[in-house]
């Protein structure tokens, strides 16, 4: 398969759209460029390899016991219920701070007759 293309001002290529699908290059693919005495080859670069859970499990710096989910979401939920209680907490404390520090209202004085009458 043969086709051209233009070198945009930024230094970029378009591959033709049937080259790329013929070679499942999609958006994001790698490519190699390599200079040969013919030109530039474009090959797509090795993919990243994966990892599975089990190959980085010890980056974490984890030395502690095993701890099952279950044991993980009950914490969870006793530190959220002990962080509710504190704002609760902080929340009545400030509330009486605030009422404490008030003036008491003075009743308005009532309302003049019109003398216009």
């Amino acid at each position: 398969m043969h086709a051209s293309t233009v070198l945009s001002e930024k230094g970029q290529v378009v591959l033709p759209k049937a080259m790329r699908d013929a070679l499942r290059w999609g958006t994001g693919t790698r490519l190699k460029v390599r200079d040969t005495p013919d030109g530039l080859l474009l090959t797509a670069a090795a993919p990243e390899k994966t990892r599975d859970a089990r190959s980085v499990a010890g980056c974490t710096g984890y030395r502690g016991p095993v701890v099952s989910i279950e044991a993980m979401n009950d914490a969870i939920r006793q530190g959220m219920a002990a962080r509710t209680v504190e704002r609760r907490t902080q929340r009545t404390a400030k509330h009486a701070t605030e009422h404490a520090a008030k003036p008491a209202v003075k009743p308005k004085p009532a309302a003049k007759p019109d003398a216009r009458r």
